[in-house]
């Protein structure tokens, strides 16, 4: 069961301009930094009625770094 925020209205409209215009703009310079960690680590950080995503039976947090250009 998803919850829904009571977000007031003049942020959901910021929050979609803001959207649409990292998603149109170039992302430049890219990189990926991914490691390993363990689940217990994690698991007490995660918002409620929120669960882990595994790859091949291993948690892993990545850190993604870029730059951009509208």
């Amino acid at each position: 069961m998803r919850r829904r925020l009571n977000i007031p209205s003049d942020v959901r409209t910021i929050k979609k301009i803001h959207v649409r215009e990292i998603l149109t703009c170039e992302w430049r310079k890219l990189v990926f930094a991914n490691y390993q960690v363990p689940a217990e680590l994690l698991e007490r950080h995660l918002p409620p009625q929120t669960e882990l995503d595994y790859f091949n039976g291993k948690c892993y947090v990545s850190l993604v770094g870029f730059s951009s250009k509208r």
